[in-house]
């Protein structure tokens, strides 16, 4: 049998490493539906640090992320304009992600769940 011993950081980035579906948002406290245009929106983060995220296909944007896991933040860097955006984890499950956006005044919540196979 084997072992395996994961840090913290490991084991966020191994949860985070997975498509997400945009399912809803939450804006100062009202949960909303995404917009039905928005239904095949995609965070996937993979194990490399290496992110995309947009509407599936075609609408993809490459970018990197780093892991801060003792403050539970995601770095986000979009490859193309070198931007940086954080967000908060504030739930990761094997099927539910909640990320909160850090550069929003109005503390918006993203709610994702695993995506099937795009």
């Amino acid at each position: 049998m084997v072992t395996f011993a994961y840090s913290q950081t490991d084991l966020l980035q191994v949860r985070l490493a997975h498509s997400w579906k945009l399912i809803k948002m939450e804006e100062n406290g009202v949960a909303r539906p995404s917009d039905p245009t928005l239904t095949d929106y995609r965070i996937i983060f993979k194990s490399d640090f290496t992110v995309q995220q947009g509407l599936i296909p075609d609408g993809l944007i490459n970018g990197t992320y780093t892991v801060d896991d003792a403050n539970m933040i995601v770095t986000i860097t979009d490859k193309q304009t070198k931007v940086d955006y954080k967000v908060k984890v504030i739930k990761i499950t094997t099927d539910e992600l909640i990320l909160q956006d850090l550069s929003d005044k109005n503390s918006m919540l993203m709610y994702y769940q695993l995506a099937e196979k795009d």
